[in-house]
Order: C-alpha cells, then sequence, then structure tokens
C-alpha cells in the first residue's frame, strides 16, 4: 500500500523514511523515500536521519503536523531522546546548507556524491585515501 494510500484511510499515519532523502533532482538518490512525499500524503509525523543522506550529526529527526510533534515532545521519553547543543548545531549548519541548492553540492559532502558535483573537488592528494584506510583498519 502507498504512502498516500494509507494517509488517506483517516488515522494518523508516522512514517519512518529512514534514510529520508531532502535532496530534489539527485539520480544518484532516486530509489531513496523523500520526506517531502510523506509529508504531502498527510503523515502525522515522518522520521528520518539526519546523518546519512542528509549529511549530518547523527541524529533523529522528526516532521509532521504541530498537534503530532507537540505530543512527541510531551511524552515522557523526549527528554531522554533529546539532542545535545553541539550537534544542534552541526544539524542546523546542515541545514542551511539545504536552503542554498546552487551552492549545497559544494559543501554538503553527502550531495556532492553525483558525478557532476565531484568534478568540481578536484584531484584528491596524493597518499591521502590509502593512508587513511590503513590507519582506519590497524586501529583497535
Amino acid at each position: 500500500m502507498e504512502i498516500e494510500e494509507l494517509c488517506g484511510l483517516g488515522a494518523p499515519v508516522i512514517d519512518d523514511v529512514g534514510s529520508g532523502a531532502l535532496a530534489e533532482r539527485v539520480p544518484e538518490m532516486a530509489d531513496e523515500p523523500r520526506v517531502r512525499r510523506s509529508v504531502a500524503a498527510g503523515c502525522a509525523v515522518t522520521c528520518f536521519s539526519g546523518d546519512k543522506l542528509l549529511g549530518g550529526p547523527q541524529a533523529g529527526l522528526m516532521v509532521g503536523t504541530r498537534d503530532a510533534i507537540e505530543r512527541c515532545r510531551k511524552h515522557p521519553l523526549a527528554r531522554a531522546l533529546r539532542i545535545d547543543k553541539l550537534s544542534l548545531a552541526a544539524l542546523e549548519a546542515t541545514l542551511r546548507l539545504y536552503r542554498d541548492p546552487a551552492g549545497r553540492s559544494a559543501r554538503c559532502r553527502c550531495c556532492a556524491c553525483s558525478p557532476r558535483a565531484r568534478t568540481s573537488w578536484g584531484p584528491a592528494p596524493s597518499g591521502f585515501a590509502p593512508r587513511w584506510r590503513t590507519e582506519a583498519w590497524t586501529r583497535g
């Protein structure tokens, strides 16, 4: 059942889209569920990751109706699951990149994964990747 059909049944719907794609028109993310689709379908709450495709700090994000989000905020577990101030600042900086689509691919690593954007990176420093990979595997 598609999310639009599910929302049409009348009960509040919580949709966890996993990684969740916010960036539009990025061919490499074509198969990822879109956050906007769930919101437009009428989900009460849409949950998605703050790190994977978004490119921010590790965090779980929720968007939705004012009433549903307010109920989530008042839940007893909300205090234990809230984001810390440093992660919140990093998340805010990441979300600001999404307000500027023209410069986003140059500054956001997740959005820069498309082949078109990678050409603007220039060549990688020689020896950097192999040395990093070696160090990463040898650290305990």
